[in-house]
């Protein structure tokens, strides 16, 4: 975006990331959220139950992925999720599986971090981008760094 306003200063690449919803039948399971243990890839495969009832089994993590095939689904991750829930609950169904999501997380492919700078011809125009996870969370602080500094 910053390009198309006139400031270039860096690129994003898209990182994909899919997930398997499993049915309410599923997600009485417990009630906590559970974690793989994270690696160099990231946090790893988390299981966790939804407010509507449906238990999320969540997600893999590709990097590089061409924007325009962020949305798709794919058999490989699809079966990956099922091997990495099984291996955390043995008993998980996963065939029980009713809906499928993708998406797609931008990155900074220099700094791997979030991107926070004032674009280089203009202090009054603000990058915030690549927002990895945990970008929502970190939503409040970024707006006070960015109020603070610029």
């Amino acid at each position: 975006m910053s390009a198309q306003a006139g400031y270039p200063d860096y690129e994003l690449v898209t990182k994909r990331g899919e997930y398997r919803v499993l049915k309410k039948s599923e997600g009485n399971i417990f009630n906590n959220i559970i974690f793989m243990v994270p690696t160099i890839h990231g946090k790893g495969v988390i299981i966790a139950p939804m407010l509507d009832g449906h238990l999320l089994v969540w997600t893999t993590a590709e990097d590089n992925v061409p924007k325009a095939k962020t949305r798709l689904v794919t058999p490989a991750m699809y079966e990956k999720i099922r091997q990495i829930g099984a291996k955390i609950i043995p008993n998980l169904k996963m065939e029980k599986t009713c809906q499928t999501f993708v998406g797609s997380r931008s990155i900074e492919p220099l700094s791997k971090d979030f991107y926070l700078k004032a674009a280089h011809n203009n202090s009054k125009f603000i990058n915030v981008a690549g927002t990895k996870s945990p970008g929502l969370s970190s939503a409040p602080a970024i707006a006070k760094y960015i109020f603070v500094i610029y």
